[in-house]
């Protein structure tokens, strides 16, 4: 179960085509001849050879207009616990697990800002690429994670994380304040559980939810 709806964010740029008007001429004028459209489309089979063999891409460098580019910025908050929020996450598994976690997202072209985790969940602050769905992403963090947990001497090797999670958007302006509150997380939890802090979360981003499917 899914606390966050998880959106595509995958952006094509659009190769848009543009035609100078001083380019355009009115068949049929005086001293003008008929002559293909741009880039091959329509006219006669042979008609201005040139133009069917240039592509879309070198025309428009050629006439003065820039290509188009996607950008994107998605700060995400991602918090997930372990099964039934058994403590499993000692301490000295902590550092390791930290590390692992931001080489997925490194391999994902989702680069964690912050890291955290105390006994029984984990806070991830991560820049998700524009190519990447966030629910591919967090299944490959699960994923791999959980099988490099399993391969710790002295740890349960039915070791599992929850199936669901938390993802929430962070504006730039709050990304300082979202890296020191992930850093605390032992601090908030000396006097708050896991479930008081994702249920806080939840109304804070007015996201609508059953008690009887969050939790596993």
């Amino acid at each position: 179960m899914r606390l966050a709806n998880p959106m595509e964010t995958e952006h094509k740029a659009l190769a848009l085509e543009f035609r100078p008007a001083q380019s355009r001429r009115a068949e049929g004028a005086p001293g003008n001849q008929p002559r293909a459209a741009p880039w091959g489309r329509g006219g006669s089979p042979g008609e201005n050879k040139e133009a069917e063999t240039v592509s879309r891409p070198e025309r428009a460098e050629e006439e003065g207009y820039p290509m188009g580019q996607s950008l994107a910025k998605n700060l995400i908050h991602l918090i997930f616990s372990t099964k039934h929020r058994e403590p499993w996450l000692t301490p000295d598994l902590r550092l390791g697990l930290h590390a692992y976690l931001g080489g997925i997202l490194r391999d994902l072209d989702s680069p964690a800002l912050a890291v955290n985790s105390v006994w029984d969940h984990v806070h991830v602050l991560l820049n998700l690429h524009k190519t990447q769905a966030l629910a591919k992403v967090v299944m490959e963090v699960k994923r791999g994670s959980s099988i490099w947990i399993k391969t710790r001497p002295g740890l349960v090797r039915g070791f599992q994380w929850q199936n669901g999670y938390g993802a929430f958007s962070v504006s730039q302006s709050a990304v300082e304040d979202a890296r020191r509150y992930i850093g605390d997380q032992e601090e908030h939890h000396r006097v708050k559980t896991f479930q008081e802090e994702l249920r806080e979360f939840l109304r804070r981003y007015e996201i609508e939810y059953d008690e009887r499917y969050v939790w596993d």
